[in-house]
């Protein structure tokens, strides 16, 4: 209802002259009274803002003046008593008033309502009713006869404002054009109610009072009326869209999630429900979430469940939310009253008689999306906090959702800004990362909507990519839908184009030529805004208009009413902060370590350092095109092989840390990386152990895309398992994964450049191949009493060359038949070292001489020979080798 203005005003001191210029009203309404006033006069070393005598009958008053927009608390008020009381114990003929823009709290109420039959004569007037004497005593112009005026140049009056300058009082008529229901011009009238036709001080005001900078001046010009503004039209509607603007589609990820394309948080959705029916609950409720993860999705979804059970519903945008008098709008329309409130205190008696006619068992809900966006507005956030208020005292049937970031970048004034007083009164939520199950089902609707379905090997690539970050999870998809589309190849050759985040923002700004992309960088940081805002801060420069339709064509500003925006948040703070989501990555390993880092040994071999080479090379290296594809895919998890454009490169960093010889402590570090290996770290920590036995149940409960055969899962744990354990990221004992006993120095030191792996120690205690020490009939038989339950039969001494390939742990089998457990072993004898063996029987070489190289260890011949032997023997009955080849 107050407006402030001082033409010496800046950031610094504007607070000061609001504060002055507020007393100054408050000592002219005193004059016009009939009181002689004094301003900022001490008694007894205390400071009274205002002491006043009446010219007539002698009456004195010491009074208070608040010009703050927030709610006066308790305190506030009963200082002012403790400092008037004792002067009205001394003078009996003195009165108190305690004057502020903004009511005072239930509390401060209570302590005033004490007060009664002392005859202390103590007067409260704030808002509204400070308002309506201020105009009465200066006898300014009945807001009637504004709203008049601004009917006569076709628009519909809203609010009425004093504003107070050095230049004068002034009368702020707020007005919407007629087929719009939100004010969006203000006209600005003098003392006596004249229409101010001055567009230099209309452009300085809006310039610098907060709640006039999203508004448009209405200038009266001799037979015409002139908004101004620089578009081509006179005005343009301007209204708070009721709801979130959603996707048209399963694949739209620059806009909330329409409730059909909606999956999942059916569990917290449960939550919220028994909230609403809950005697002990507070009404406000905070939905809290990263960016991208789906908190307006969320709120779109439940606003339309609500709708469909008979609640009424309010859901709007903060970010449409530009001052105080929008607020006052969207209360209106949710309680459905014949005008917006002029005050909070109106807005409570809109509210309190709206909860009064809801019928039996129906509730009202009021719900405002993004209200991070009220951050860098202190009036703003102090008018939501204060309706939490009101809500939170009103409580029966009417709730408040406020749904915010958690993870903010914007940064506010801890002075005007303060959580505290909403944290205390409401009960937060946090929306997560879908869970795995809720992310396939995204993935596979998404894949299901598609022209042409994608694999199982591509949806495990997204999801390994995205995991539960829905944002994530529609981009990807929606750029490797796109991509096949283009590309009319097998799907399994995108694995080989190195996508990455940085390349999905990029693509976002392809398009757009080096000076649209500066002239969004730069607006970025400053949105959301409307066409006036952006105009000042591109000094009216006339590419503007040109730029943003570009802009708006190509989806990457929204524009919302009057306010534009970028269509996300995580692109906002990609281009503003640079800032890529952070993500979870998780994946399987698929080859063992010593055969990763022996094809890495080879690219250096043949490459070298920072030497481009190109997809043909690795063809030619690799030969089969699934073993290029599984090299390459390892090496770049590891941090050894880095895409350049459309060659591969083995990175610098590479280099450096092998010549610091901490090429294992490199590896380390990217095998960390790895979230699948961090969570299982952090059970064992927990727990102190991780069973052996769970690990291939494990990975196929986290890789819900990822087909295999049970064998298969089997081989997975064995590899990561090596991968661990080799790498001392956890030990081994009694069939556990337990944290590694070995001090990380000497970690570093064992690992040094991973020579182990490159070449096998020369220790009997360090054998790189697995020699079976039974027969593989005695080893079936084994087994298969095993799967009978009848090993109790047997030495321990028998399962031992099972122990030994992890095919028994904690005495139990992990393979479920007999032809797993052939096809686990024939799989793991079709990798190096075996290869070599079988290789050289059928070069007519010596395995004898070949199985000493790999060992190279002291080992008697007799020993090797022997088994040579068995191990020949198991070639031959899982069908690696042939009979005629055992015979050589």
């Amino acid at each position: 209802m107050f407006l402030f203005f001082h033409s010496q005003q800046n950031i610094d001191n504007y607070r000061n002259y609001k504060g002055k210029l507020f007393e100054q009203l408050m000592s002219q309404y005193l004059n016009a009274a009939g009181y002689d006033v004094t301003l900022n006069q001490k008694k007894h070393s205390l400071e009274y803002d205002i002491e006043g005598i009446h010219r007539t009958n002698g009456f004195k008053v010491l009074g208070e003046a608040k010009a703050q927009k927030r709610k006066q608390e308790e305190n506030s008020f009963t200082h002012f008593c403790a400092k008037y009381i004792p002067e009205k114990l001394r003078d009996k003929s003195l009165s108190g008033l305690f004057l502020s823009i903004s009511p005072i709290s239930k509390e401060a109420e209570d302590y005033k309502n004490s007060l009664k039959g002392l005859n202390l004569d103590i007067h409260v007037y704030t808002g509204k009713e400070l308002f309506d004497r201020v105009r009465q005593e200066l006898k300014l112009p009945e807001p009637y006869t504004l709203a008049k005026q601004v009917r006569e140049k076709g628009l519909y009056p809203s609010n009425c404002y004093i504003l107070t300058t050095d230049n004068g009082i002034f009368i702020v008529q707020f007005a919407a054009p007629i087929q719009s229901a939100t004010a969006s011009l203000f006209a600005l009238f003098r003392e006596n109610g004249t229409l101010l036709s001055d567009k230099k001080y209309s452009h300085l005001l809006t310039e610098n009072i907060p709640e006039l900078s999203e508004f448009e001046p209405i200038i009266d010009e001799p037979n015409q009326l002139t908004i101004i503004s620089s578009n081509s039209h006179k005005y343009e509607k301007t209204t708070i869209p009721k709801g979130l603007l959603v996707s048209k589609s399963w694949t739209d990820y620059r806009s909330p999630a329409a409730p059909a394309f909606f999956i999942g948080r059916q569990e917290l959705i449960k939550k919220i429900n028994e909230h609403l029916v809950s005697s002990n609950k507070s009404n406000i409720i905070q939905i809290k979430s990263r960016s991208g993860v789906g908190k307006s999705s969320f709120l779109a979804y439940i606003n339309n469940k609500f709708e469909k059970q008979g609640y009424v519903t309010e859901l709007h945008d903060a970010r449409n939310i530009k001052s105080v008098v929008h607020l006052f709008s969207v209360i209106q329309r949710f309680t459905h009253s014949s005008l917006p409130p002029s005050d909070m205190r109106e807005a409570e008696q809109q509210l309190q008689l709206f909860v009064d006619q809801l019928e039996i068992n129906q509730l009202a809900i009021f719900m405002v999306d993004q209200f991070e966006s009220t951050f860098s507005n202190n009036d703003l956030f102090n008018a939501y906090e204060e309706l939490a208020q009101i809500f939170n005292s009103i409580n029966s049937r009417l709730f408040l959702f406020l749904a915010r970031k958690s993870d903010l970048l914007t940064t506010y004034d801890d002075k005007d800004i303060n959580l505290s007083l909403l944290n205390q009164i409401c009960d937060s939520y946090l929306l997560e990362d879908l869970p795995p199950d809720e992310a396939a089902e995204l993935i596979n609707k998404i894949s299901e909507n598609s022209i042409k379905p994608i694999s199982n090997e591509l949806k495990s690539y997204v999801y390994e990519v995205a995991q539960g970050f829905p944002w994530l999870i529609k981009r990807t998809m929606d750029h490797i839908i796109h991509w096949l589309e283009k590309n009319k190849i097998i799907q399994g050759d995108l694995f080989d184009s190195g996508l990455g985040l940085n390349d999905l923002f990029n693509e976002e700004l392809e398009s757009l030529d080096d000076l649209e992309r500066s002239y969004l960088t730069r607006m970025a940081e400053h949105l959301p805004a409307t066409i006036q805002v952006l105009e000042r801060l591109f000094n009216e420069d006339p590419l503007l208009p040109k730029i943003l339709t570009k802009l708006n064509q190509s989806r990457l500003l929204r524009l919302e009413g009057n306010t534009y925006d970028i269509y996300n948040d995580v692109f906002k703070d990609f281009l503003v902060y640079h800032k890529l989501p952070e993500l979870r990555r998780a994946f399987i390993y698929r080859l063992y370590p010593k055969e990763v880092i022996k094809t890495f040994s080879n690219l250096l071999d043949i490459f070298g350092y920072n030497n481009k080479f190109c997809e043909s090379d690795l063809k030619k290296l690799f030969k089969n095109k699934d073993t290029k594809s599984h090299k390459t895919k390892e090496l770049r998890n590891l941090g050894l092989l880095k895409k350049d454009n459309d060659f591969w490169i083995i990175p610098k960093s590479v280099q450096e840390v092998s010549e610091q010889n901490n090429l294992g402590e490199y590896v380390r570090q990217h095998l960390m990386n790895n979230t699948l290996i961090q969570d299982i770290l952090e059970i064992t920590k927990k727990e102190g152990h991780f069973p052996l036995s769970k690990l291939s149940a494990y990975l196929k409960d986290r890789f819900i895309f990822t087909k295999a055969k049970e064998d298969t899962w089997n081989q997975y744990a064995n590899i990561l398992r090596k991968w661990m354990t080799e790498l001392y990221i956890l030990g081994i004992e009694k069939e556990n994964f337990i944290l590694p006993s070995v001090a990380r120095r000497d970690i570093t030191n064992n690992l040094s450049n991973l020579e182990f792996l490159k070449a096998p120690k020369s220790s009997n205690n360090q054998i790189n191949i697995f020699l079976p020490s039974q027969r593989w009939c005695v080893v079936e038989l084994v087994a298969t009493e095993l799967l009978k339950n009848q090993h109790n039969t047997r030495k321990k001494s028998e399962y031992k060359d099972l122990r030994e390939i992890y095919m028994i742990i904690n005495d139990e089998p992990v393979f479920s038949s007999i032809e797993e457990l052939r096809e686990t072993i024939k799989t793991l004898f079709q990798t190096e070292p075996y290869i070599q063996v079988w290789s050289s029987i059928r070069d007519n070489g010596s395995s004898v001489l070949t199985l000493q190289n790999i060992l190279k260890n002291d080992w008697k011949e007799t020993t090797i020979k022997k088994r040579l032997s068995i191990l020949l023997d198991w070639a031959r009955n899982l069908g690696v080798i042939s009979a005629k080849e055992h015979k050589k």
